[in-house]
């Protein structure tokens, strides 16, 4: 008996979920900007250098440069024969300037 309630249980959380998922419809997404030029630049690497400690040195200087978040929420009202939409989005963009 507490087996079938806890499935029931489970099911109606899924089912709450769903619609809910389903009303405000929540989407999202980052994107990442990489500053690899380092891996193509020769930057005063050292003649005597081994190439493993060049490869290390050229990596480490690998960095980000700009970051972007992206989230927006739809909204659905349903009114007896009508449904409205309301999309609120957040967009961020953030870049270093210094390169």
């Amino acid at each position: 008996m507490a087996q079938i309630q806890d499935t029931l249980k489970h099911t109606k959380r899924s089912i709450t979920q769903r619609n809910l998922e389903n009303t405000i419809r929540p989407r999202g997404s980052l994107t990442c900007g990489i500053d690899a030029s380092s891996l193509s630049v020769d930057k005063g690497d050292h003649r005597d250098d081994k190439l493993v400690q060049k490869i290390v040195r050229r990596i480490k200087d690998v960095q980000i440069s700009s970051l972007i978040v992206r989230h927006s929420i739809r909204v659905r009202y349903i009114y007896a024969m009508y449904t409205q939409s309301v999309t609120v989005v957040l967009h961020v963009h953030i870049t270093d300037r210094d390169r």
